[in-house]
């Protein structure tokens, strides 16, 4: 009698936590981070051009990391009705954030704004079942906003278009990563593939226009790749030193980390330093930087300071008045 192979994601079982899709997430939060402080602190020369890049690379990587999360979501939650949930509930708390930094009510499409459609959209999706349908009914749409323009939503910093490619980027290459068929050697062979790719075109060309198709495949590879070595390394045991662990933190409270720095970012909180624009952009951000890893650690002990379990919360008190009214039985 032949037993039902065990569900993993590229050879790590997915009954447990991907740490090395925390480490990923970490490092984009981080990276934004540092990239919001060079627009508070304008550093100079080389170091100028490295904040750009990770600003450039940051948020269309954690896109990315989003939506390999909610490949992994969908497979462990089976329910469409939770994802729809998650994803408003996430979209709803981004713009009230947004609302009381901004204090404009238009929808900008911030950065979990997005995600949170993204993930809304997955879920309505899943009423149509599994493939064929459902991936056909989300190929018809994205058919539909290419050949009709004026259908695209793409206004505002993150909007879906382009934007949410990169969330189905992510999606569709968390769901090769649970294919069962999959073998280290496959793996290894599309790591060197991405990383080989990535360092030619940047070695060859400036980086490309990142919401045009060849900025999309240039950063995908850069994503894919850092998300496949940082997979390898967990398999290996390699994630458990001091530093890694504080990144793995980070990666684990993205909502929180976030917003504070985007707050810090908002006001312009800049430091009373006698220091030259470059020095003080390197001090605040490290400044910066060192909080949020100390925050990540509190909030692993009181978990209750973090938003992202506050929205858990409220989803389950949701979930559960649907399931009062018969609502999440049926979907």
């Amino acid at each position: 009698m032949k037993t039902a192979p065990i569900p993993r994601f590229f050879l790590l079982p997915l009954s447990r936590r991907i740490v090395g899709l925390d480490l990923v997430r970490g490092c984009a939060i981080l990276a934004m981070t540092a990239y919001h402080q060079s627009l508070v602190n304008r550093p100079a020369g080389d170091w100028r051009l490295f904040a750009e890049f990770l600003g450039y690379a940051s948020a269309p990587l954690f896109l990315v990391v989003s939506g390999v999360s909610a490949a992994l979501h969908e497979r462990r939650h089976r329910r469409p009705l939770k994802m729809m949930v998650h994803g408003g509930l996430l979209f709803l708390m981004a713009y009230v954030i947004d609302l009381v930094l901004t204090r404009d009510p238009r929808v900008d499409w911030d950065i979990f704004q997005v995600i949170g459609a993204c993930y809304a959209g997955l879920g309505l999706s899943g009423h149509l079942g599994r493939w064929p349908r459902k991936h056909l009914a989300l190929a018809a749409v994205l058919l539909l906003v290419v050949v009709r323009p004026e259908l695209r939503p793409d206004k505002g910093f993150f909007s879906p278009w382009p934007y949410g490619f990169y969330f189905a980027g992510g999606y569709f290459a968390a769901r090769l990563g649970l294919s069962p068929w999959l073998r280290r050697w496959s793996i290894r062979g599309l790591a060197a593939a991405s990383l080989g790719f990535f360092l030619l075109d940047f070695s060859w060309n400036p980086p490309p226009d990142r919401t045009q198709p060849e900025g999309f495949i240039f950063i995908l590879a850069l994503a894919l790749a850092l998300l496949l070595a940082a997979l390898e390394a967990e398999r290996r045991g390699r994630l458990r030193a001091p530093g890694i662990g504080a990144l793995v933190r980070c990666g684990r409270y993205p909502l929180t980390l976030y917003f504070a720095q985007q707050i810090a970012a908002v006001a312009h909180l800049r430091l009373p330093l006698p220091l030259t624009p470059t020095a003080a952009w390197a001090v605040q951000s490290s400044l910066l930087l060192a909080l949020m890893c100390a925050a990540a650690a509190v909030m692993e002990r009181q978990a209750f300071l973090d938003a992202g379990w506050w929205l858990r919360q409220v989803e389950q008190r949701v979930l559960g008045l649907a399931r009062a009214e018969g609502v999440a039985g049926r979907h």
